[in-house]
């Protein structure tokens, strides 16, 4: 059984926007290396729900945005955050 820091070690976190054309690409590349990626996407909250992602965040709102990534981190802790448009 894996550590918790040996978890977070294979776990990134990818922000992108929904139409992004390289998170695709990604998160193929992240599989074949076998590292998880927690993808968050620019979305408002609900409509990520509507659109059964798990986690949407409002990036026109950078404090709020910042605030939602650092408590997904530190339930979920990751080795890097990436950003891809």
């Amino acid at each position: 059984m894996l550590t918790q820091a040996q978890q977070s070690r294979r776990r990134v976190m990818l922000l992108a926007t929904a139409h992004s054309y390289r998170g695709e690409a990604f998160l193929q590349a992240a599989q074949r290396l076998d590292i998880e990626v927690l993808q968050v996407l620019d979305l408002a909250p609900a409509v990520a729900e509507l659109w059964r992602h798990s986690v949407g965040v409002d990036f026109n709102q950078p404090e709020a945005a910042a605030q939602q990534l650092v408590a997904l981190a530190q339930t979920q802790p990751v080795a890097a955050i990436l950003a891809v448009d």
